[in-house]
């Protein structure tokens, strides 16, 4: 494993850190590659010999403002991301659901953002979600078939 750690940050641009690098470079530098926290702790413990905290570890990276709070994808990206999903049938899921989609496409965006966008969208489904009512299916008699009306789904 630190084996292929070093491997992999020799074909980094960022330079490995020297023998007498100070604790605060060696923070950003295993930061740096979107490690988490655990990791760089073990990184830290196994390969420099300096055993740190969580909360130390925390306090670091807030210190030299290496959180990634705030960091958003800009409004109009977000705003047309949510309209592809709605047309792609995305219609009936709350923000938390939608904010997790919009998460694993790699759009970055917070739960408040996602609401604001979401009400302004489609406020009346907001409203609906909010109450718990949302649009049901309604299926009409057709012979002795029974079809649903959404043109989504079909029961025979």
């Amino acid at each position: 494993m630190v084996l292929a750690l070093l491997l992999f940050c020799k074909a980094s641009a960022i330079p490995y850190p020297d023998i007498d690098a100070s604790l605060d470079e060696l923070v950003v530098y295993y930061t740096s590659f979107s490690f988490t926290t655990k990791e760089v702790l073990g990184f830290l413990l196994n390969i420099h010999h300096i055993m740190l905290s969580e909360r130390s570890f925390y306090r670091i990276k807030k210190r030299l403002r290496l959180q990634k709070r705030g960091v958003e994808s800009a409004i109009a990206d977000i705003v047309t991301k949510i309209l592809q999903l709605r047309n792609a049938g995305y219609t009936n899921i709350g923000y938390r659901s939608l904010w997790n989609v919009l998460r694993c496409l790699g759009v970055r965006a917070s739960q408040h953002t996602v609401r604001l966008v979401l009400k302004a969208i489609d406020g009346d489904g907001v409203l609906r979600r909010q109450r718990h009512r949302l649009t049901r299916r309604r299926y009409t008699q057709v012979t002795d078939r029974a079809f649903a009306s959404t043109s989504m789904d079909m029961i025979s």
